[in-house]
């Protein structure tokens, strides 16, 4: 599952993954991985995409002053 994780952040698609790994089919791969992580492989895959820094910078940084 390490290398599906691994997979997964460099952008290969769930299936892609799923074959690569030799599983049945998605929806084994999607089983398997949602019990091991408590996520989807998809939403893992989404999530491991998001550049935090341009998120941050964007919309909230540096953080506004409750008294301000």
């Amino acid at each position: 599952m390490s290398e599906a994780r691994r997979r997964l952040r460099r952008g290969q698609s769930v299936a892609g993954v799923a074959h690569a790994l030799g599983f049945a089919d998605q929806a084994h791969f999607h089983s398997h991985f949602a019990v091991a992580y408590a996520v989807t492989p998809g939403r893992y895959r989404r999530l491991s995409q998001i550049n935090i820094w341009s998120v941050a910078t964007r919309c909230c940084w540096p953080p506004a002053s409750p008294w301000s």
